[in-house]
């Protein structure tokens, strides 16, 4: 960290959230695993976060180091909006020390005139909009370090209905970045390597954060992942280490999550490295598929198929990767069988409910029995309509907010999502399963003639929400 008496510009210092104050009269920041300790007027490594009196403070809150507007797939998405526009920007700092960074005159910048626009957050959001954008990356810098930047700015592009794309190592601690994330739909990671080492002599970090992060942000998160590692020569580039990574990536984030394998060029403090050769990426590439992985891409070079995207069940090219086609293409389709044990532990958690809830109307409607209770009328009108709602809020919130999974889905591993494989928000949450109130006739005999004679196995709430019930992913 670094000493910095020079007062800070009050136009774009803002509080900052996630920290706490020390016995010894510092304050600790708390955004990243780094935890620096400052005393007044010093800055953290990141640079943009600072104290200022008895508190820590954003000194970057509206500042830019400029904008672009590139394709989606530079950043690198190839399964989120493909083929459209994304208005790119970022600020100055980072909380990470990469040796070899691309961006390091602006990552690595400790100087603010490197800031050389102002922009509000309505101001971005309508820039987006005006150049055909239909969505903003926050990228050149690590977002985490401007967090309250970025959650402001991700609320106005909302309100225009534009995405919101993080560019992020992904290291950041467990509180703030489930504030941060809860304002990105979709998210490139850069996992840098698979070695503790690499993270320690050529980043200044540590790996087991980062694959915290991205273990939460894939299973619990409704945000779309796709992961960047730039292999190195000599330092991340073996076949041992490549497989290694490969192998975490399909076993606990999941076969479907792309990986991007990209070219090094030398930069900053590794000028005496030679650039990746392109035939690193392609063997890389190839140890990453064996390994079990369905969308891998080389980047920085000129590969026609490590660009392209494949079925992963027929292995037919589908060009270049397309949400529609590629995400859907990978479901696994989920019938009556499995969603009915499914059903039948959420029916635990209803059979719960319905017997306190009923108990507790028994007790003021004098329905008491010796064996629990007996219900007619009004009373027993009540306790349906209250079992009924109950059930209908349970699956809405929980798949709505839990990676469209109730506690029956997550334990026999089924998910919900929409019919393009991507996560479902609240509202088609809550049409699917307000129609439970047909499908559940004759105790779901509806549902499952709907289910029996769908190529996708929808029933009618399905059919109505254009959702989808799929094997966890």
């Amino acid at each position: 960290m670094s000493s910095a008496s020079e007062q800070f510009d009050p136009r774009f210092t803002v509080s900052a959230r996630y920290w706490h104050a020390l016995e010894d009269g510092r304050i600790q920041c708390d955004l990243c695993p780094r935890f620096c300790r400052l005393r007044d007027g010093q800055r953290g490594l990141c640079f943009v976060r600072a104290r200022k009196g008895d508190q820590l403070v954003l000194t970057t809150w509206g500042r830019s180091s400029g904008f672009c507007v590139d394709p989606v797939e530079k950043k690198p998405l190839n399964h989120f909006l493909p083929g459209t526009p994304v208005l790119s920007f970022g600020t100055a700092g980072c909380n990470l020390a990469c040796k070899y960074c691309q961006n390091w005159d602006i990552s690595k910048s400790r100087e603010t005139d490197t800031l050389a626009d102002v922009a509000s957050p309505n101001a971005i959001a309508a820039c987006a909009a005006d150049h055909g954008c239909r969505s903003v990356a926050y990228t050149y810098n690590d977002p985490v370090i401007f967090l309250e930047y970025a959650v402001d700015v991700a609320a106005a592009c909302r309100a225009r209905d534009l995405k919101n794309v993080a560019v992020t190592a992904g290291y950041v601690c467990e509180e703030p970045r489930e504030e941060f994330f809860a304002a990105m739909d979709a998210a490139n990671v850069d996992l840098k390597a698979f070695t503790e080492r690499f993270y320690r002599k050529l980043c200044g970090g540590h790996l087991e954060p980062v694959k915290d992060t991205l273990r939460w942000l894939v299973h619990e998160t409704r945000v779309w992942v796709e992961l960047t590692t730039m292999l190195i020569p000599g330092e991340n580039d073996s076949d041992e280490e490549i497989r290694r990574l490969s192998a975490w990536v399909a076993r606990d984030l999941g076969p479907h999550v792309p990986l991007h394998l990209t070219a090094f060029h030398p930069d900053w403090k590794m000028m005496d490295y030679r650039p990746t050769p392109p035939d690193t990426l392609r063997r890389a590439r190839r140890i990453a598929m064996a390994e079990g992985l369905d969308f891998v891409y080389t980047g920085n070079v000129h590969d026609t198929e490590g660009g392209s995207t494949f079925c992963p069940g027929c292995g037919a090219p589908v060009g270049t990767a397309g949400t529609a086609d590629v995400a859907a293409s990978s479901l696994e389709y989920k019938g009556v069988g499995i969603r009915f044990v499914a059903q039948i532990v959420d029916g635990i958690i209803f059979f719960v409910f319905f017997f306190i809830v009923g108990s507790i109307i028994a007790g003021s409607a004098g329905g008491a029995t010796e064996n629990g209770f007996e219900l007619h009328g009004g009373p027993a009108f009540l306790l349906m309509f209250l079992e009924t709602a109950f059930i209908v809020g349970y699956f809405t919130l929980l798949e709505a907010k839990w990676n469209g999974q109730s506690l029956g889905k997550k334990v026999v591993g089924i998910q919900v999502v929409r019919e393009d494989g991507l996560p479902i928000d609240l509202n088609a949450a809550l049409i699917r399963n307000i129609l439970r109130i047909v499908d559940g006739f004759a105790f779901y005999l509806v549902a499952a003639i709907f289910v029996w004679t769908s190529d996708r196995k929808q029933r009618l709430g399905d059919r109505i929400a254009h959702t989808v019930v799929v094997k966890r992913r």
